[in-house]
C-alpha cells in the first residue's frame, strides 16, 4: 500500500496560533479515530477549529485514493 499524504487547511481562523499549537500538540500522532475523539472532548475553542480541519483532511485522502483502497482506520495524525 503507497503512502500517501494529504493536507487540509483552515483559513482565517480568528485565535492565536499558540492556543491551536497547543491543542495540536494532543493529537498529533495518533490515529485519526482517536484524535477526533480527543477532539471532540476537549474544552478549547481551538478544538472545534482542528476538529474540522481534521475532518476535512480525511475527507480529501479518501476522494483521492478511493473508498475501496483506503480505510480511516489506517490514517493518522502526522504533524
Amino acid at each position: 500500500m503507497a503512502k500517501v499524504e494529504v493536507r487540509a487547511v483552515s483559513k482565517y481562523v480568528r485565535m492565536s496560533p499558540r492556543k491551536l499549537r497547543r491543542v495540536a500538540e494532543l493529537i498529533k500522532g495518533e490515529p485519526v479515530d482517536k484524535a477526533l475523539n480527543i477532539l471532540e472532548f476537549t474544552p478549547k475553542a481551538a478544538s472545534r477549529a482542528l476538529y474540522k480541519t481534521l475532518k476535512s483532511a480525511a475527507a480529501n485522502a479518501i476522494a483521492a485514493e478511493g473508498t475501496a483502497k483506503v480505510k480511516v482506520e489506517n490514517f493518522f495524525v502526522k504533524q
